[in-house]
């Protein structure tokens, strides 16, 4: 067995593929080959602009798919064969470890961020949840994020609230669907009109046009004397962003408005005094209480029982670490509605 990476030698370089280290697995940890990778877009921010890396050369990648084959002493529920998903923390902080990167054959994962996946789920449909994942519960559930209550198999009864998806047909924002589904809320999306049946698929009732000149009024209109439990921005432009809160104050919400802005940047948009934009962690999140909660509890059972959607839909667009450096390109020309995913093996 013998181990090749995605490297990247310098900041602004592409990658290359080359021999690298094969991963150990400590007493807390499983070690995943990986059969597919998904492409986001802070593998742009890390790789041309330097983001949390701290030294060259280096691996990225956070979303992957494939095998257990190792399992630390104290870790319980894996065994090796078991199909998993994972978020590899290798290039996010607080310290860079690159053995725990996604893009290599092998790598080591938390089990606390990684979660059973059935056999009959390819590994491609698969790999399109993590980062996406995480950051969309971190952002609605976290006691630094919007706070709102836990989603449950079944999906919990009705609550009567409602919460706007700002950016709803993007990974996170069909992630964020999905759970404020089974967290018992009514969720409004906004996003792209060829993207209205993606947001209705994962679970939306409602979908406005983002591109509508008149796009805050429309919604503001329509939910009028609606119980708004938060409105969440999933899209962390400037024009966006104020959007949100422009429509949390015409709605005048009791929940607060949300966003995928990380911790160590500013928000981008005016914030009227009195009015907090909460921000997300984007990944880098403790491995006990919200992350235990998801990927030890909600993800495994809605997976087992199917009511989990893999959205968006991946497209696949080559097989081998060598295509890597041509999804990231692709990616960062901009993806609408589907999740650029590589098969490994």
């Amino acid at each position: 067995m013998s181990n090749e990476a995605f490297w990247i030698d310098e900041a602004q370089a592409d990658g290359r593929v080359g021999p690298a280290p094969m991963p150990t697995c400590g007493p807390d940890e499983i070690v995943v080959r990986i059969r597919a990778v998904s492409v986001n877009p802070i593998d742009k921010a890390v790789q041309q602009d330097g983001l949390f890396l701290t030294e060259y050369p280096a691996i990225i990648g956070v979303d992957g798919a494939g095998e257990v084959c190792a399992v630390g002493a104290n870790v319980r529920g894996y065994a090796p064969g078991d199909h998993v998903i994972s978020c590899f923390t290798g290039m996010l902080p607080p310290a860079a470890e690159y053995q725990k990167a996604a893009y290599q054959r092998y790598a080591v994962a938390h089990p606390g961020l990684s979660c059973k996946l059935p056999k009959s789920v390819a590994f491609s449909e698969a790999a399109v949840l993590p980062l996406a994942m995480i950051s969309a519960a971190d952002a609605l559930f976290n006691t630094t994020g919007m706070q709102l209550s836990w989603p449950q198999v079944p999906p919990a009864t009705p609550s009567g609230k409602t919460v706007v998806v700002w950016g709803a047909s993007s990974s996170v924002g069909s992630c964020a669907v999905q759970l404020l589904v089974a967290a018992g809320y009514t969720v409004v999306a906004v996003a792209g009109a060829h993207n209205f049946d993606l947001c209705k698929t994962a679970g939306a009732t409602q979908v406005f046009d983002h591109s509508s000149p008149t796009i805050v009024e429309n919604i503001a209109e329509k939910l009028a004397g609606d119980d708004i439990a938060g409105i969440l921005g999933v899209i962390v432009t400037e024009e966006a962003l104020q959007s949100v809160v422009d429509l949390h104050v015409k709605l005048r919400s009791k929940g607060k408005a949300g966003s995928l802005v990380p911790p160590h940047m500013e928000i981008p948009c005016k914030v009227p005094e009195g009015l907090t934009v909460t921000k997300t962690h984007c990944g880098y999140v403790p491995y006990e209480g919200l992350a235990l909660h998801l990927w030890g509890e909600w993800l495994p059972e809605a997976m087992a029982n199917g009511t989990l959607k893999y959205l968006p839909a991946p497209v696949v667009v080559g097989k081998g670490l060598d295509k890597i450096q041509d999804a990231i390109y692709r990616q960062m020309k901009g993806v609408s509605g589907q999740k650029i995913v590589i098969d490994i093996d």
